[in-house]
């Protein structure tokens, strides 16, 4: 037997049918707008040459001239002269002299001086270049051991700073034909003669790729210190975007929202990072903004719509809510970026605002301060699960958490006794965090049931730990973190098996009106009438 087309379907083709007959114009438009959307991203990479020519030929020469500065003197280092079809990925080392490197070890002003001056017919200015060879970092704090006061182990020196040497002194060319008109004034300067139609490439020192893990600290123990002199050559699209990037971190960085640290860790994801994996992280993370305002969305959905508790963890509201406090402290007390604390402070507020929703404060009147909003859940077979679930938790973690206090007492550094206990808790927290949402599987066990929570909220959470997992593999950070991320996948999992074998009967109405937004039911067995409790 054929299947026959819907009459939805066909009503639907008709209507793209009619909006195209009926609005040829529009649909021409369209059409135009893609058409000149992709012509100019084309225009972007490739941009129109309009005739210009480039004023270096292969065989002519560029000459570069590099040397030292400190004060008034000027020690000469280095004279290359390269032929401009061998002009791309050349590394030239350079010596630092005996003397310059107790010049840099004492944090005096050492800088460097590249003169690159191209010997064409058709452009002969040469360009100078000077920046300081030694950065100034934040010091690692002074750690020591907290039960041995005379075994103190430093990471700063006495100026309070850890200095770093350059690794290389990077000249970059765009080796690529562009019309002078089209590139942006601040990408460089620009020879072209406009009546010959030749245009020399821009020059400039390439510092973007500079980050600290690269640089070469400087100690006591060093003898000698090497620098290269590295010339490359990019496209006009790559020197944009260069230019782009370092002017949107500046900006990050002048307003808080991205610290230096954060700013490296990004640069070195793209110069280590398989571009394969790379574009699939970089697309996958922006739909991890996406399910995050999505997943508090729904949250605040499903508990302002909540009047009772039925087979909900309200101790897990607890127990999120001091680890969200412990994390926020520990990412205070490490100078994390402003965007990171505002994420991490939304989800603490959220919580606040779900006690506030459970709990009702008596400000005024005598009795208890905190009262349950519904008044039946006191006595209910759920708060007993709920309890009985968290006393059996504490038995199992209690020793474990003792255990792992006095081995990191013994055996690990500490700032302080304040950061040893909040070092402390965060351990606690990345080891024991996704023992949080265990009660919620207990009690769901019990009920036999799962109609009570809010499965919008957990898919867009456990989407989320997908993309954590993928960045896992991708960011850098401690083993301990690494493992943390892929913990909620497990708990997520007995979710979705609870999900199954626990399924809801659609063909009778059931008094709780919360699952997807729909009317939700339960399946009509013996099991059911654990789940409509009578709260007493």
């Amino acid at each position: 037997m054929v299947e026959q087309p819907s009459p939805s379907n066909e009503i639907n083709n008709q209507n793209q049918l009619s909006f195209i007959q009926k609005h040829p114009l529009a649909a021409c438009l369209i059409v135009v707008f893609i058409a000149y959307s992709c012509y100019g991203i084309y225009s972007i990479i490739y941009p129109p040459t309009n005739g210009y020519q480039s004023a270096y030929l292969d065989n002519e020469h560029i000459y570069f001239n590099v040397s030292l500065i400190h004060q008034s003197q000027e020690h000469h280092l280095l004279s290359k002269d390269i032929e401009y079809k061998n002009i791309d990925s050349i590394s030239e080392p350079i010596s630092i002299p005996s003397n310059y490197l107790s010049y840099i070890k004492s944090n005096q002003s050492i800088i460097m001086k590249v003169i690159v001056k191209p010997l064409t017919k058709y452009n002969n200015q040469p360009l100078i270049f000077k920046s300081p060879i030694l950065r100034t970092f934040k010091p690692i704090p002074q750690t020591h051991n907290l039960m041995n006061e005379n075994n103190i182990t430093t990471s700063t020196n006495d100026l309070n700073f850890t200095l770093g040497c350059i690794p290389y002194f990077e000249i970059s060319f765009m080796n690529q034909v562009v019309d002078p008109h089209n590139i942006p004034p601040e990408c460089g300067i620009i020879h072209y003669n406009g009546i010959k139609k030749r245009i020399a490439p821009i020059i400039f020192h390439n510092t973007f790729w500079l980050i600290k893990d690269y640089y070469t600290p400087i100690n006591d123990t060093i003898q000698n210190l090497n620098i290269s002199l590295k010339i490359t050559s990019i496209s006009y699209f790559k020197m944009i975007m260069m230019h782009s990037l370092g002017h949107s971190f500046s900006m990050h960085e002048h307003m808080g929202t991205m610290a230096q640290d954060q700013i490296d860790e990004f640069k070195r994801i793209f110069m280590e990072t398989n571009i394969i994996l790379l574009i699939i992280t970089t697309t996958v993370s922006t739909l991890h903004t996406i399910f995050d305002f999505l997943a508090y969305k729904n949250d605040i959905q499903f508990w302002s719509k909540r009047d009772h508790f039925v087979g909900l963890s309200i101790k897990s509201i607890f127990v999120s809510l001091a680890i969200e406090i412990i994390v926020l402290l520990y990412l205070i007390d490490n100078d994390t970026s402003l965007l990171i604390l505002l994420s991490n402070g939304v989800g603490l507020l959220i919580t606040l605002w779900k006690l506030t929703r459970v709990f009702t404060f008596n400000f005024k009147e005598k009795g208890s301060f905190i009262q349950y909003k519904d008044l039946s859940y006191q006595n209910s077979k759920t708060k007993l699960y709920d309890d009985i679930a968290l006393k059996y938790l504490g038995i199992a973690c209690i020793p474990l958490c003792i255990g792992y206090a006095i081995y990191s007492l013994y055996n690990n550094e500490f700032k302080s006794w304040y950061s040893y206990i909040l070092s402390l808790l965060v351990g606690l927290v990345y080891t024991f965090g996704f023992l949080q949402m265990t009660p919620q599987l207990f009690i769901n066990y019990k009920l036999k049931s799962v109609a009570n929570l809010p499965w919008r909220v957990f898919v867009y959470k456990f989407l989320n730990t997908i993309v954590d997992d993928l960045f896992a593999f991708v960011i850098k950070m401690p083993t301990l973190h690494r493992i943390a991320c892929f913990r909620d996948d497990v708990i997520f999992l007995i979710y979705l098996y609870q999900r199954w074998i626990y399924p809801v009967d659609k063909n009778r109405m059931d008094s709780l009106q919360w699952e997807d937004d729909e009317p939700m039911t339960l399946k009509a067995d013996n099991s059911s009438s654990n789940f409509h409790e009578k709260q007493e």
